[in-house]
């Protein structure tokens, strides 16, 4: 076995992508720039936060949290769903389907993208976002 170096790696289209979002959510992704296909690793920090509630024309989102605990807020047949999701829980989300996550403290999820990529495939949707950022996290926790 060898190891593929960064920049090997790169002449086969595969590029990392590390940041520190606004939330002070740490994100390492992994991106294959052929088709456009990634891996994300979140890690939130000691606060809670939602994320941005978006949707995907094309993609499809396997979410995996390995530690800690999220809310799952999505539309879906016209109604609004909102569902706590545990350590070692998955779910996955289809296109066009808005949704969000809210990350509780010292929570690290993983999201594998995949599907039939097409640029710019991250469409936002405010209207989630203007229900569930006005309450209070507080009333979405479930048992």
């Amino acid at each position: 076995m060898r190891d593929i170096s960064i920049e090997s790696a790169r002449q086969y289209g595969i590029e990392n992508k590390h940041s520190i979002m606004d939330n002070g959510e740490r994100r390492f992704r992994q991106v294959c720039l052929k088709d456009k296909t990634s891996y994300i690793r979140a890690e939130s920090g000691d606060k809670g936060y939602w994320q941005n509630s978006h949707y995907h024309r094309t993609i499809k989102e396997l979410y995996i949290i390995q530690k800690g605990s999220i809310l799952l807020a999505k539309y879906a047949h016209g109604k609004l769903e909102i569902k706590k999701v545990n350590e070692d829980e998955y779910f996955v989300i289809g296109p066009n389907t808005p949704h969000n996550i809210y990350m509780f403290p010292n929570t690290i999820t993983h999201t594998i993208k995949y599907g039939k990529i097409n640029d710019n495939d991250w469409i936002p949707y405010e209207e989630l976002d203007n229900v569930i950022k006005q309450a209070n996290v507080d009333v979405y926790q479930f048992n």
